[in-house]
């Protein structure tokens, strides 16, 4: 697996995930004065150039009269998606293993923010433990 631009994909940045040259996954943040905000889209099943598909046409019909280098050139054959790259599991074990992941590593993350002034410490702590009790069923019972 690869971290970095992929060139040619849809929604291309920094962060994008790829296997064997194959985008399957986009992850953006946004920093706030007190907040960050991390968002991704995972392609786990399904056909990656299909969806590829889908944008290219988007981006040609939203950008009719503009030049070629006004808008992004999607590349579909530069998405795939886990089922396609062999990854087993589908949306059923990805979402499995993001829960068991934040299960076991979503606390530690707090250590991160020694370095912050201690009252956003505190206010992050609470926002965690708020988040926690409504999303409970979704991550589990601990």
């Amino acid at each position: 697996m690869r971290s970095g631009e992929v060139a040619g994909s849809y929604c291309p940045g920094t962060y994008d995930l790829a296997i064997d040259g194959y985008k399957f996954c986009g992850i953006a943040q946004r920093r706030l004065t007190r907040a960050v905000a991390v968002q991704a889209f995972i392609n786990a099943e399904g056909c990656g150039r299909a969806y590829g598909e889908i944008i290219q046409s988007f981006y040609k019909t939203a950008a009719q009269g503009a030049l070629a280098e006004q808008f992004p050139q999607v590349q579909p054959e530069r998405m795939a998606s886990l089922s396609e790259l062999g990854v087993p599991g589908g949306v059923a074990g990805v979402a499995a293993r993001l829960r068991e992941l934040l299960q076991t590593e979503g606390e530690a993350s707090f250590s991160l923010l020694e370095a912050c002034p201690p009252w956003l410490v505190r206010e992050a702590e609470s926002a965690w433990q708020m988040l926690k009790g409504r999303q409970r069923h979704l991550v589990g019972s601990s």
